[in-house]
């Protein structure tokens, strides 16, 4: 009799089997005996069971470590609740976090102490400055367009957790220093994300030069954005959610969702609901808890409850603006000293953070973003806050200027008054008012006050039900 170990290391195939992802662990069960059977003399085709066995979609070449009896379990960081939470969400997940390693294929060159920028002449050439911080032999490199940014966005995640830089081209023709970054990465294949309309069949056959070529697109954006996550992840107990129709917040969540090798998944954020496809695949992943990136606007208030109706624990992290919503969200899940790295990108325009996202995500650090000129007032505290001794700024001076590199803080300009005489008219606000615009955001210490148009609306700072940051209002 021979002593069978009860953990067992699998090499995985791409191939589906028989034995679905409900069934994997009864499946499991099984080998021991197996593997005794073979032990003892019995004629039985082990190899074939264990192809049998794995069927979860994990990438050719990963493996698990399987122990039938205690999962591996995985944790989270400390997550405070936020007034943008709603009551059914009370409940915090684990408040410790072990960050995975980093993947063993990929070497990148360590960021220096004090602040460096990456910047080309344009956004492919910043994508391919990016990329040089790659040594050769990556696993993998992302292609993706460079004129739009949701196939970006879904594979920063998945670039980032098998340790694969991004890099961008215009949709019909490779541009030369692209070609020529991919030929010294020398990478083992080529994941071109989104379909012909974003990567053309011609730019594709020119990337099948250097490497094996696979595309993944699917109807739209979100078809495309949750094949990426299949094709990466096997599993996630952790998930980012953020809106498809913009880039700031899903951009801001990518150092987050490395750090916790978990996907970021695109969602028409405005929608009252998830499609079927998108709850099935969080089914698939295991995911028991997500962060929601942005404010009510961005992603509803009802996909939140249908997320909290499937069981999952939901943490929304939303300010005022884009550059706060990312504030919120580093500060959330990168406790002061857990990393001497921070990214800083501009909030206004994405190509040049595109390929940054990817970096920062496998380096587990967070991304900022900024005004090009400083830093909103509003965030300024935040990135002082973190006491970060590597800077890394993404595209050049007209994206983040030196004064914004250099962590300079904007000077709000104080506060719109009406000098007296009030307008033209019944319809002027009154002497000496405050002026601001119906519907803009307002401050939460602001509800209650009141203020004028400048055709003399009468205005309240009030919030609804729902929201995460007030308004002005007619009243």
């Amino acid at each position: 009799m021979f002593r069978i170990k009860t953990s067992v290391r699998i090499d995985v195939r791409r191939e589906r089997s028989s034995c679905g992802r409900i069934r994997l662990r009864v499946c499991l069960a099984v080998l021991p005996l197996a593997l005794l059977i073979s032990a003892t003399g019995i004629n039985f085709p082990a190899a074939a069971t264990a192809t049998e066995v794995l069927d979860s979609g994990t990438p050719e070449g990963d493996s698990i470590e399987v122990a039938p009896e205690h999962p591996a379990a995985q944790s989270f960081p400390t997550d405070a609740q936020t007034e943008a939470t709603p009551p059914h969400a009370d409940s915090e997940p684990p408040t410790e976090f072990e960050q995975p390693p980093l993947a063993a294929d990929t070497v990148v060159t360590p960021i220096p102490e004090g602040t460096s920028r990456l910047a080309g002449t344009d956004r492919y050439e910043t994508a391919v400055a990016t990329s040089q911080r790659y040594s050769p032999g990556v696993p993998a490199v992302y292609v993706a367009s460079g004129l739009n940014f949701p196939d970006a966005l879904a594979g920063a995640s998945a670039a980032a957790k098998i340790g694969a830089p991004l890099l961008l081209t215009p949709p019909s023709e490779l541009p030369p220093a692209v070609a020529a970054e991919l030929e010294r990465l020398a990478p083992a294949e080529i994941v071109v994300t989104g379909g012909n309309a974003s990567v053309s069949e011609s730019v594709t056959n020119q990337l099948a030069q250097f490497a094996p070529v696979k595309r993944i697109g699917g109807a739209n954006r979100y078809d495309t954005g949750l094949l990426i996550v299949q094709d990466a992840f096997q599993e996630s107990q952790f998930a980012v959610i953020a809106s498809g129709n913009g880039f700031p917040d899903a951009l801001a969540a990518t150092g987050v969702a490395g750090k916790m090798q978990a996907p970021v998944i695109l969602v028409n954020g405005p929608a009252s609901s998830l499609p079927e496809a998108t709850l099935d695949e969080l089914g698939r992943l295991g995911t028991t808890s997500v962060l929601v990136a942005g404010g009510y606007a961005a992603v509803s208030y009802e996909i939140e409850q249908q997320l909290a109706g499937a069981g999952i624990t939901i943490s929304r992290r939303g300010g005022a603006d884009r550059y706060e919503t990312a504030a919120m969200i580093n500060a959330a899940y990168f406790p002061a000293g857990s990393t001497d790295t921070m990214l800083l990108a501009n909030g206004q325009n994405f190509p040049d953070a595109l390929s940054g996202a990817a970096l920062g995500g496998y380096l587990g650090a967070p991304l900022f973003i900024t005004q090009a000129d400083c830093i909103p007032a509003q965030i300024h505290g935040t990135i002082v806050a973190f006491g970060s001794s590597k800077r890394l700024i993404l595209g050049g001076t007209a994206a983040v200027s030196q004064n914004a590199a250099a962590i300079t803080k904007c000077v709000p300009p104080p506060p719109q008054t009406n000098p007296g005489g009030g307008g033209d008219g019944p319809t002027g606000p009154p002497p000496g008012s405050r002026i601001v615009t119906a519907g803009a955001f307002c401050k939460k210490i602001e509800i209650g006050q009141i203020a004028y148009t400048s055709t003399g609306v009468r205005m309240k700072c009030t919030r609804n039900i729902g929201e995460t940051t007030p308004r002005w209002r007619a009243f």
